[in-house]
């Protein structure tokens, strides 16, 4: 945010899709999941927390609209370059199987079938619009 926030013009439109903890939902368990898929994940945040970011950055935010994306945990994991049998797929799935009964992620993950190899869940996203 700090790099847009260099690059956009006083007056300039800025217009950001992330993902987001949903209210209600445990940060700590959505980013353990999001590091065990990704080594490299930093964080992924309330909306409060997302909001505060852009404003601190010298965004006033306009709107903020809240969605989500039903994904494939299978194609979600291949995606990051995993397959089934690799340390880190067994290590995400372990943990979005764990939270199957409470959803304390906000990513509510379901078996399809009783006897599915696949899953799905559903990505919260926020989608942001902000002026400079």
């Amino acid at each position: 945010l700090k790099e847009l926030a260099r690059v956009v013009r006083p007056g300039g439109r800025l217009a950001l899709v992330d993902i987001f903890v949903p209210d209600g939902c445990d940060p700590a368990v959505a980013n353990a999941i999001e590091r065990a898929r990704d080594a490299s994940h930093c964080s992924t945040l309330l909306r409060e927390e997302l909001l505060a970011l852009c404003e601190a950055a010298g965004f006033r935010v306009s709107s903020s609209e809240p969605g989500e994306r039903p994904r494939s945990f299978n194609d979600w994991m291949h995606i990051a370059g995993w397959r089934p049998g690799d340390p880190a797929y067994a290590a995400t799935r372990r943990l979005m199987e764990a939270d199957i009964s409470a959803d304390r992620s906000g990513f509510r993950p379901h078996l399809a079938t009783a006897f599915a190899a696949d899953f799905e869940f559903m990505q919260p996203s926020l989608f942001v619009v902000a002026e400079k």
